[in-house]
């Protein structure tokens, strides 16, 4: 929804869903954003329900590649392009067998 906020003031000149999509972003960067040792930043599937002590569950499916790489591009300061670098590598990492589970 950030992205499509963010692109759709990009394509209509409307600073009203620019500003909502930046807010956005930066809610889901603070909510859902894990930074895990070793790794970086990932994005979790949901703010509640994927930290547990000291692990985190992740899931391959929410790793829209093409969507960090555009969200790093317009919010330079987020974690966005920290999360597209890792993500080809725990995409791959996360199905060792050649197929995602999900």
């Amino acid at each position: 929804m950030a992205y499509a906020l963010l692109e759709a003031g990009r394509a209509w000149n409307d600073q009203r869903y620019t500003s909502v999509g930046r807010s956005l972003a930066k809610r889901i960067a603070d909510e859902e954003v894990a930074d895990i040792e070793g790794i970086g930043p990932v994005l979790l599937p949901a703010p509640k329900g994927f930290r547990q002590d000291d692990a985190v569950r992740l899931n391959a499916s929410y790793l829209p590649l093409q969507l960090f790489v555009r969200l790093g591009q317009l919010l330079p300061e987020g974690p966005w392009e920290k999360i597209a670098q890792r993500t080809s590598t725990l995409i791959s990492a996360s199905a060792p067998r050649g197929f995602a589970m999900d």
